[in-house]
């Protein structure tokens, strides 16, 4: 599928490469397999802007794993709690941690959310 998108809506291609990268490492931190599978359906243009340095890719990571432990705890106290993503892009953190009776919001541009409708 071919996405054309420029500005911040391109910025998500960015998170999406590094999660991609990071799922499949055999040491992978974050398990992120939709990463994986959006991204190979996915054709786009290359530009400087989705080069992914080492600092980002780790920084990324980490931010991930912190995001995961606040919202796996918060869901955890509040099990019938609500979690907005700002910003959301093509996460799908939604998908990676277990909401139980949680509620879900994934809220970004207009421009990324019409992508985001062809995977979720």
């Amino acid at each position: 599928m071919k996405v054309n998108l420029s500005g911040v809506p391109e910025t998500l291609f960015i998170t999406l490469r590094i999660r991609a990268i990071e799922a499949k490492r055999p040491d992978a931190a974050v398990k992120d397999p939709y990463a994986v599978q959006i991204l190979e359906q996915i054709e786009f243009d290359e530009s400087s802007k989705n080069k992914v340095s080492e600092a980002s890719q780790t920084g990324t990571i980490v931010r991930t794993i912190i995001l995961d432990e606040i919202i796996n705890d918060f869901l955890h106290r509040h099990p019938q709690g609500i979690v907005v993503n700002l910003g959301c892009g093509l996460d799908a953190r939604c998908k990676r941690l277990s909401l139980n009776g949680a509620q879900w919001f994934d809220i970004d541009v207009e421009e990324s959310i019409e992508v985001r409708k062809k995977f979720f």
